[in-house]
């Protein structure tokens, strides 16, 4: 396999799982939150506290209310996705003029 190949190869592959992270982040901070809204009739956006609901005879939940990143995190992942994008196509074009 040729090296200009196999760097693509890899670049491909970070930037699909770079761009997994903001989609995650979307679904957990945005989504989930409307949906236990909807679903449950509560309201989760104004949580501060964690909590564990254990019942003698059923199963145990634990509730996380803090969000899981900063949204720099998913900021930089979502920047890391573009330039990969970026980088595959101008690689694709310069292959296919020279």
């Amino acid at each position: 396999m040729k090296k200009g190949k196999s760097i693509r190869i890899i670049i491909a592959v970070l930037t699909v799982m770079s761009g997994l992270v903001p989609i995650v982040n979307l679904l957990y901070g945005s989504l989930l939150p409307l949906f236990l809204m909807n679903k449950y009739e509560v309201k989760v956006t104004g949580a501060n506290l964690g909590g564990v609901i254990d019942g003698p005879d059923g199963p145990t939940v634990a509730f996380m209310t803090t969000k899981p990143s900063f949204p720099w995190i998913t900021a930089f992942f979502a920047l890391l996705t573009v330039l990969g994008i970026v980088y595959l196509v101008v690689t694709r074009s310069r292959k296919s003029v020279g």
